[in-house]
């Protein structure tokens, strides 16, 4: 059986669908190209702006981190300047009473008598003195216990204890006071802040007996 093939359009007009044909395949393949593109473009687009967030992310919170710290450390500032500003409140509380050490020891030289040897005067910075002396009999301490009570620098004083003591090898009468300054004594005197001293020799010659 024989087949024969029968083109009944004309030349001129098969061309023009061949032709037609191909520029569809090639609008194809374009169009397919350009969804590609335009599919990676989108892609790459997105993946920037997410990597670009993602920077702009870490750069804020390292800010805010870096701000946090400045408000942590300017807390720390603020509590040390409270802390300095108490303790600066407190040596200023402390200068303005603390003992006018060179009056009372002047003082103690006038009251003290002759035959009474201070050993040993311990004071605090509330104003708190503790004395400790020799002398040859109770008669001396009292009477320099009564010279004290009659300063305007001194006021509750008191003997806290007296008893046998030998020094040299001869027995004498050992004691120790307590007393507290007045507010006369306790003014602000520059220089002068000797909380504690020892004597080895008895008082001014002329002091009260």
């Amino acid at each position: 059986m024989v087949k024969l093939k029968v083109n009944l359009l004309p030349k001129p007009k098969k061309q023009r669908i061949h032709l037609t044909r191909k520029q569809w395949k090639i609008v194809s393949i374009v169009t397919a190209g350009l969804v590609v593109v335009a599919f990676l473009t989108i892609s790459v687009f997105v993946w920037a702006q997410k990597r670009s967030y993602a920077q702009e992310q870490t750069d804020w919170n390292q800010k805010i981190a870096t701000v946090n710290s400045q408000i942590e450390g300017g807390q720390e500032i603020a509590k040390k300047a409270e802390g300095l500003n108490e303790q600066l409140s407190t040596i200023s509380e402390l200068l303005k009473n603390h003992p006018r050490w060179s009056l009372i020891l002047k003082e103690l030289s006038g009251l003290t008598p002759s035959n009474v040897q201070l050993v040993n005067l311990a004071g605090e910075t509330d104003g708190k003195i503790n004395l400790s002396g020799i002398t040859a009999d109770y008669k001396a301490a009292a009477a320099f216990v009564k010279s004290l009570q009659s300063s305007e620098y001194f006021s509750n004083v008191g003997l806290a204890s007296a008893g046998l003591t030998e020094q040299a090898g001869q027995f004498r009468i050992g004691f120790n006071l307590s007393l507290e300054l007045t507010g006369k004594a306790l003014r602000s005197e520059s220089g002068d802040t000797t909380t504690s001293t020892d004597t080895s020799t008895s008082s001014n010659p002329g002091g009260t007996e």
